[in-house]
């Protein structure tokens, strides 16, 4: 039987530390997605690096997480980036199972979704102030703070004070 140590030996022999570190970093982030997932009665969601513009993303209609490349050497950044996505998830979720006012409100977001310009100050603005978005980040910072103890604080102040409130409301 081939052993763990082998296995990483031909693997980089073949394909480069670097893809051998993306891979063990997909490894945790699995790990981690299955933690969340748990937590928040949710299924599953693939997730892969890939060259985008923006730290992550989840596409719908494929069916998976996509995290910048530029994070692939970072754990953290890895995995505010799961907990973000995976909170959407569950707001789709909560959607199609629940009829409360705040479900209403993310449906509402979804369906007339604003379209993220990352050249743009008003569009960035008006992208983070929906509630999807708020809360999405609101529960990464709670869950990392909670179960990896890890403190994410938003670059920017204003927005960190509008999250630690959510989370006062919410969690």
């Amino acid at each position: 039987m081939i052993s763990d140590e082998e296995i990483k030996r031909k693997y980089i022999e073949n394909f480069g530390v670097e893809l051998w570190k993306k891979e063990e970093m997909i490894g945790k982030m699995i790990e981690l997605s299955i933690d969340i997932t748990n937590y928040l009665k949710i299924e599953m969601v693939p997730i892969l690096f890939e060259n985008i513009n923006v730290d992550s993303r989840l596409y719908l209609n494929e069916g998976y997480i996509a995290i910048s490349e530029k994070h692939s050497s970072n754990y953290i950044e890895c995995a505010k980036c799961v907990c973000h996505e995976l909170r959407h998830v569950y707001q789709l979720y909560l959607i199609n199972l629940s009829s409360d006012l705040r479900s209403f409100r993310f449906k509402q977001e979804l369906m007339n979704p604003v379209i993220l310009n990352t050249n743009s100050e008003k569009s960035i603005y008006n992208y983070m102030m929906q509630e999807i978005e708020i809360d999405a980040f609101a529960f990464t910072k709670w869950y990392m703070d909670k179960f990896l103890n890890v403190d994410v604080i938003h670059k920017i102040k204003p927005y960190e004070e509008i999250i630690k409130e959510y989370i006062k409301k919410n969690f």
